[in-house]
C-alpha cells in the first residue's frame, strides 16, 4: 500500500524539562506543544510574545523563528517534525494552520494523549509509519476544533 507513503518524519520527542533555545529557519513542518510551562515565540522580526502552556505553535518553511527559554527555565515540550507532498498539501488546503502562530489548548489532557501515542508510535519498530500518519492528521483535526468548547456533557469531555 502506497497511500500514506509521501511523508516524511524528521524527528518527535517528548521533553518534559525542555530548556532549549532554537533559532533557525526551518525546512519542514512542525507541531510544536508545550503542555506546561512558559516560553517565547519571535517570528521573523516580529514582537516577542510570551506562550504558556497548554499552547501549540507552528513552525515551517519560510519564516525565521526564535523560542525557547534562555534563562533556564523549562517547559513540558512535544514535538513531531515531518516533511513531503502531504505536508506541503496540509499546509495548502489550511489542515497545517500557519497563520495562527500560537493555539491554546482547550482539551489539553486529551490533545496529550493523543501526541503521546503519536510518538510511541514513531518510536515503536512493532507499528508501521502508516497509523502514524492517520494520528498526525488526527492531531492536526484537533487544531482545527480549539474553537469548539467542550461542556461538562460532551462526550469528549475528560
Amino acid at each position: 500500500m502506497n497511500y500514506f507513503k509521501d511523508i516524511e518524519w524528521i524527528a518527535y520527542n517528548h521533553a518534559p524539562d525542555c530548556s532549549a533555545w532554537v533559532s533557525k529557519h526551518f525546512t519542514y513542518y512542525v507541531i510544536q506543544y508545550a503542555h506546561s510551562g512558559e516560553l517565547s515565540l519571535q517570528i521573523d522580526d516580529n514582537e516577542p510574545m510570551t506562550l504558556k502552556g497548554p499552547v501549540v505553535w507552528l513552525t515551517y518553511p519560510g519564516p525565521y523563528f526564535r523560542f525557547g527559554r534562555q534563562d533556564g527555565g523549562t517547559w513540558n515540550h512535544r514535538f513531531v517534525a515531518f516533511r513531503g507532498k502531504r505536508a506541503d498539501g496540509y499546509a495548502k488546503e489550511g489542515l497545517f494552520p500557519a497563520e495562527a502562530p500560537a493555539m491554546e489548548i482547550v482539551n489539553n489532557i486529551r490533545f496529550a494523549r493523543a501526541f503521546d501515542e503519536l510518538i510511541d508510535y514513531l518510536d515503536s519498530p512493532l507499528y508501521g509509519k502508516d497509523r502514524a500518519v492517520q494520528m498526525l492528521e488526527g492531531l492536526l483535526l484537533q487544531l482545527q476544533e480549539q474553537n469548539i468548547r467542550i461542556t461538562a456533557g460532551s462526550p469528549t469531555a475528560q
